[in-house]
């Protein structure tokens, strides 16, 4: 209407690198139309492929690669990753991919009435969360898994037994009540699979598993500012 406004919203979708100009033609009834409006950016990524290998660094290559980059991560455990991506990023499982946030575990020793293993941990006590009286360790974030099957975990080392772990964060010491010979044993280290503040970042046809995330927060944690993800 006459006097009024309206917003328009222009997608920029770069095919080559550097400054790049465009006109957007609006037709309308007014005098004098089409009206055309001088548009300007800069293009910082064309959309191109990276492979991530389950031995890479993903943090490494979304540093080393422009915004709007596709990561497509290969069948199988991309073990420890954290990463914090850029605007317009792409990160794409190929059939099987997995995003784990757990470390395996591969030495132990064998006690009188459990199991040990040393793990880099570091307590970030406090914890959010009130935990009942039969889940007394329930705020803590890690998680030790047996063949994918988690463990109860206890909040004192006398209380350790058949089904249940306790972790000792002063020592890095893991205490088991079952013998892990002939199984898979992972600990749940990292908090998130993705963090930070990028906008439009998509993720897609990944399975996301094992982080050890704090009360009231994801693997895939938007809480730094991160706007228009698409998941």
């Amino acid at each position: 209407g006459a006097g009024a406004s309206c917003g328009i919203s222009v997608t920029f979708k770069p095919s080559s690198l550097g400054p790049l100009v465009a006109t957007l033609s609006i037709t309308d009834s007014a005098a004098g139309s089409p009206q055309s409006v001088a548009l300007a950016g800069t293009g910082a990524g064309i959309g191109q492929t990276v492979n991530v290998a389950t031995s890479d660094d993903l943090q490494a290559l979304v540093n080393a690669n422009p915004r709007s980059t596709t990561f497509s991560l290969a069948p199988g455990v991309h073990r420890l990753q954290s990463v914090v991506p850029k605007s317009f990023d792409l990160f794409v499982g190929q059939a099987g991919a997995i995003l784990s946030g757990a470390a395996l575990l591969s030495t132990f020793k064998v006690g009188t009435t459990y199991w040990t293993s040393d793990v880099e941990v570091v307590e970030a006590s406090p914890y959010r969360g009130v935990c009942d009286s039969t889940h007394p360790a329930c705020a803590f974030p890690e998680d030790l898994f047996f063949d994918n099957i988690t463990k109860a975990r206890v909040a004192s080392l006398a209380a350790v037994g058949p089904g249940s772990w306790y972790l000792d964060y002063s020592s890095g010491t893991v205490y088991m009540g079952d013998d892990p010979a002939g199984h898979i044993v992972e600990i749940s280290l990292l908090a998130h699979a993705f963090t930070g503040g990028a906008t439009s970042v998509t993720l897609s046809n990944l399975s996301i598993e094992k982080f050890a995330c704090a009360v009231g927060d994801g693997s895939v944690h938007g809480a730094a500012g991160s706007t228009n993800w698409i998941v």
